[in-house]
């Protein structure tokens, strides 16, 4: 597994293990992330373009984030003796080990203009004073 971030906030995930995409022949069909993080929050950044919203799954299951798409696209140039028909079905699927310094209950997502941007808020953690008496 790959450290991102400082202090381990958001770990790749060894489902995105290099090698295996690269063997796999997988390796340009998952889409680059990028990761922005700042004290409040982290962003994941995805360049997807000519997908719709409702191409996309994000579940999160026991700490892990997983980014999800299926799509498939057809065309017919006459109905009946085609002269050519073409259709095209593509899916990724990429993975990230939260660790417990994210609200998962307020994880939002949006899709504009082919990026697919979701965002991780943090949560808020006060730290205490305390007095140690000696005895």
């Amino acid at each position: 597994m790959t450290k991102l971030i400082k202090n381990p906030v958001l770990l790749k995930s060894f489902s995105d293990d290099f090698f295996n995409d690269f063997f796999r022949n997988d390796f340009a069909s998952k889409p680059s992330v990028n990761i922005i993080d700042d004290e409040n929050k982290t962003k994941l950044e995805m360049l997807v373009p000519g997908m719709n919203k409702k191409d996309f799954k994000i579940n999160i299951n026991d700490g892990v984030i997983n980014i999800s798409s299926e799509s498939e696209t057809k065309s017919d140039n006459s109905s009946e003796n085609f002269i050519r028909k073409e259709w095209t079905k593509n899916s990724f699927s990429r993975s990230f080990i939260l660790n417990d310094d994210y609200d998962e209950e307020n994880i939002s997502a949006s899709y504009k203009d082919g990026i697919l941007e979701i965002t991780l808020p943090k949560i808020e953690v006060k730290k205490k004073s305390k007095v140690i008496e000696i005895n």
